[in-house]
């Protein structure tokens, strides 16, 4: 018997031996059913914390991806750093060459930022600004971390990065650290 439920078919389902053929068209109808909604609630759900530009997870994703880990490290007396970055010159970017090109230069920072490994988070934050949230890590293995990026990077940032054990208040102590570095460079 099919499973299939509007336009979508997710396969059969069959059954051994003499099965009762109204028994099992219900039975499809209702695991098709299951089937479909499960993947329009994962389809919401990812559409609700995926940036449509980068395909990074976005600034809802970052949040709880934040707190979470945070309360985690915290609780296992465990390292966890946070790195945010701010592409350099960024709005020079748009405004002489449009939006369009915009887009492509953030979509080659998300790039790098995905070469993390596969424990860590990767986030687009707003406009120009991106966040790594990485577990199991220190102050000195971010910043190793962080400099591979920017060095591999053709795209210039500047970072700032905060570690769980240094501030109980990562975001903000990680976006000091950001905007010290950017007045540094000017």
């Amino acid at each position: 018997m099919p499973l299939v439920h509007g336009d979508r078919v997710f396969g059969r389902l069959r059954a051994d031996g003499e099965p009762d053929l109204e028994l099992l068209e219900l039975l499809s109808g209702v695991v098709a059913a299951q089937l479909s909604h499960g993947m329009d609630f994962e389809q919401v759900w990812r559409d609700g914390r995926q940036d449509a530009v980068t395909g990074l997870l976005n600034r809802r994703a970052y949040d709880e991806t934040l707190d979470r880990e945070a309360a985690r490290a915290c609780r296992h007396q465990r390292e966890l750093a946070l790195c945010l970055f701010d592409l350099d010159d960024f709005k020079a970017v748009n405004d002489a060459e449009g939006h369009l090109a915009g887009d492509e230069v953030l979509r080659e920072f998300a790039a790098v930022l995905r070469g993390v490994r596969g424990e860590d988070f990767a986030f687009r934050v707003g406009g120009d600004e991106f966040a790594l949230v990485l577990p199991e890590t220190d102050r000195a293995g971010a910043d190793v971390v962080s400099r591979r990026l920017l060095e591999t990077s053709r795209v210039p940032a500047c970072v700032g990065t905060a570690t769980v054990r240094e501030s109980g208040e990562l975001h903000a102590a990680a976006d000091a650290e950001l905007y010290d570095a950017k007045r540094r460079r000017n």
